[in-house]
């Protein structure tokens, strides 16, 4: 699903990319997810894909617990690039 991240965002669409995702660091596995989405897990908060929203991964990041760098994890399979389904950019945000 993508554009449901809340009752405050419009463009609700069903996405069916297929996908099986698992790992072993919470971290590493989360900014392959955001990328098989289509965004960059290294954007900062404030800008591009977190322009709205604090970054979680580079907070987890900061706080030493995991990698947002993809060039620096291990990805088995196809390349992420080949498999992305962009997710496309949240919806604008709505009066509550």
């Amino acid at each position: 699903m993508a554009g449901g991240e809340g009752p405050w965002t419009t463009g609700l669409r069903l996405l069916r990319p297929r996908l099986l995702l698992a790992g072993l660091n919470p971290i590493a596995t989360d900014a392959v997810g955001v990328a098989l989405m289509g965004f960059n897990p290294m954007d900062p908060a404030g800008a591009g894909t977190f322009r709205n929203v604090d970054n979680m991964l580079e907070l987890a990041e900061a706080a030493s617990v995991g990698t947002r760098d993809l060039s620096q994890i291990e990805v088995i399979g196809e390349e992420i690039a080949n498999l992305a389904c962009p997710f496309g950019p949240l919806g604008a945000p709505t009066e509550i």
